[in-house]
């Protein structure tokens, strides 16, 4: 079995795990068209097209971003609640920092929004892990900075 394939299966038990506990009094829902169940099906096609670990990480986390994001969007202009408003002020801010530091905004949107370990980010980011864990902690500490700001 490849990298990839081995990649694709460990996400496809991540998401299996997560659902349960994101669904939990936060209104993603486990239907047909959740979006935990939406990004499992783009993430295994994206899966079967990426030439790379780092290719299908970067575009299963940011599947699942979006898919949590529209979520977030439409429950939000039904009930509008802070928990909602945060995950869009996270998107937003995501995006900003991507803009000026790219490899911050990809290690922060796979620890967020995929759960995946430093370990497993540098495999795929081709980096050591020290380097993701100084990632993510620059990226935490601009979040929120900015954060701040609001």
């Amino acid at each position: 079995m490849n990298k990839l394939s081995q990649l694709l299966q460990s996400l496809n038990r991540l998401l299996q795990w997560l659902a349960p506990k994101r669904a939990a009094g936060n209104g993603l829902g486990l239907g047909a068209n959740s979006p935990i169940n939406e990004a499992r099906v783009h993430a295994s096609a994206v899966g079967r097209e990426s030439h790379n670990a780092a290719d299908f990480l970067v575009t299963a986390s940011r599947v699942m971003r979006q898919k949590v994001v529209d979520r977030a969007r439409l429950l939000n202009s039904q009930k509008p609640s802070s928990q909602w408003r945060d995950v869009l002020i996270l998107d937003e801010l995501l995006g900003v920092l991507s803009k000026t530091n790219a490899r911050s905004a990809q290690v922060a949107e796979m620890q967020v929004f995929l759960k995946v370990k430093d370990d497993e980010i540098a495999a795929a980011l081709n980096v050591s892990a020290r380097t993701v864990k100084r990632e993510a902690a620059m990226a935490r500490a601009w979040l929120k900075n900015e954060r701040k700001g609001d």
